[in-house]
């Protein structure tokens, strides 16, 4: 009767530790400049179907804010390299930029932005960036032409 005891008490001991090995979620991270003003609870929200959770909120070494969050398993494949998180009042949303990017890498680590406004000025600066890359191209190939 002891050894069934502890048969069974050690079989409650590994279904437990082992459990999370099996969940139905997976986690990231999301790196922010300047704080979002979420909190640990808050949703993942993706084109407004809730997708996961806030798990952890803490402040770098590097003085960054990161949300650590748990993505649904059916929502996982959703997570690819070209996206990113902003915060939306007690929602942090995901949007993706890139559509024809493919999830080759499995990506943990997102930026994030402290609201929409913030995406934009940086979404702003960077076409502007490869606006004039373009450009500078355009005039080398012209100049090799002459």
């Amino acid at each position: 009767m002891y050894f069934i005891k502890r048969l069974f008490f050690g079989l409650i001991i590994i279904i437990i530790l082992t459990a999370g090995l099996f969940s139905s979620s997976d986690t990231y991270y999301v790196h922010f400049e300047r704080n979002p003003d979420l909190e640990k609870g808050n949703k993942v929200v993706f084109k407004g179907f809730d997708i996961g959770e806030i798990k952890e909120i803490k402040l770098t070494k590097n003085n960054y804010i990161q949300l650590k969050i748990k993505i649904n398993d059916k929502y996982r494949a959703k997570m690819v390299e070209a996206g990113i998180f902003y915060g939306e009042g007690d929602k942090l949303k995901y949007i993706i930029l890139d559509k024809e990017i493919e999830n080759k890498n499995k990506v943990k680590d997102y930026i994030g932005f402290e609201n929409k406004y913030r995406y934009y000025i940086w979404k702003t600066k960077n076409w502007l960036k490869d606006g004039i890359k373009a450009i500078r191209e355009k005039i080398k190939e012209n100049k090799e032409k002459i």
